[in-house]
């Protein structure tokens, strides 16, 4: 199945002519009476220059290496009471002027994805998307990440996804940072980056 993500985000930024853009294809099925949703497995053919970190214990914050404004990202964390809110900054410049942030709460249970920086233009939407989303006793939280530019997607633990456009126009907007919002502790159990080809 494609999506079709409007091009209504950018508001009176002129940034094309277009009137949106297709969302990356996903298999949809029911699993347990339960609606499951994950990408294409031909996308996989698009990734290159992979990195994989694993066991990382996050205290305040944590960056990989590969920044990119083309990436695919695949995260697993272990929830515990340690943790009550982080969020995973993506197309972030140097001086965090701009950023999109992949926020979950854990006392809300809720996934969310907050536009407000996502642009340094202020004629772009800025509001927050989210989803409620919780975790079955024991169930780790994995975040798989599409960036395409303009296009993010985020599928968790493919049973809940956010898509949406953002509208980064810094030329150094292509850090990621993970980052505590409340709590004291988070457990990475696995991420794994990879740089995507264009079509």
């Amino acid at each position: 199945m494609f999506g079709w993500l409007k091009e209504t985000s950018r508001g009176k930024l002129k940034v094309g002519e277009w009137a949106g853009v297709q969302s990356i294809p996903r298999i949809l099925a029911i699993e347990d009476n339960k609606l499951h949703m994950e990408p294409a497995e031909e996308l996989q053919v698009l990734r290159k220059n992979h990195k994989k970190y694993e066991n990382i214990d996050i205290s305040e914050s944590w960056m990989p290496e590969t920044k990119g404004k083309a990436l695919e990202i695949i995260a697993e964390f272990n929830i515990n009471d340690d943790i009550k809110e982080f969020t995973i900054d993506i197309l972030a410049s140097k001086d965090n002027e701009e950023k999109t942030s992949i926020v979950y709460s854990t006392e809300n249970n809720r996934l969310s994805v907050d536009r407000n920086k996502s642009s340094a233009s202020n004629l772009t939407d800025q509001s927050k998307l989210g989803t409620d989303f919780s975790l079955e006793e024991g169930e780790t939280l994995k975040l798989h990440i599409f960036i395409d530019y303009s296009t993010v997607e985020v599928f968790a633990n493919y049973r809940k996804c956010i898509s949406t456009r953002v509208y980064p126009i810094k030329v150094d907007s292509e850090n990621i940072k993970i980052s505590i919002l409340e709590g004291d502790k988070l457990k990475l159990k696995s991420f794994d980056i990879w740089e995507m080809n264009s079509i």
